[in-house]
C-alpha cells in the first residue's frame, strides 16, 4: 500500500512538473504575461492623465481642472457669441 502511494505521489510531481515545463514553453502562458503587464500600465497612464485633466493648476485663480478650464471657456465663448446675436 505504501508503494502505491510513493509510485502516486512521484507520478503527480512528474506530471506536473511536465505540465508546468509545457507551460512554459508554450506561447499562450507569455501572451498572459504580456496582457497582464499591458493592462496594469494602461491604467497607470489613465490615472496619470485623469489626474492631470482633473487637477487644480488652470484658469485664473488656478484653482480648475483643465476639463473645468475648456468648458468654461467654452461657456463663456458660447454665451458672449449668443448675447452679440441677440443684441444685433
Amino acid at each position: 500500500m505504501l508503494e502505491r502511494l510513493e509510485l502516486a505521489a512521484i507520478r503527480f510531481r512528474l506530471g506536473m512538473k511536465n505540465r508546468l515545463e509545457k507551460f512554459k514553453s508554450d506561447e499562450r502562458g507569455m501572451a498572459t504575461v504580456e496582457m497582464v503587464i499591458l493592462i496594469v500600465v494602461a491604467v497607470i497612464l489613465i490615472g496619470f492623465i485623469v489626474n492631470f485633466l482633473t487637477r487644480n493648476g488652470f484658469g485664473p485663480n488656478k484653482d480648475m481642472g483643465l476639463i473645468e478650464f475648456l468648458f468654461d471657456k467654452m461657456r463663456t465663448s458660447l454665451t458672449d457669441t449668443f448675447s452679440k446675436a441677440e443684441g444685433k
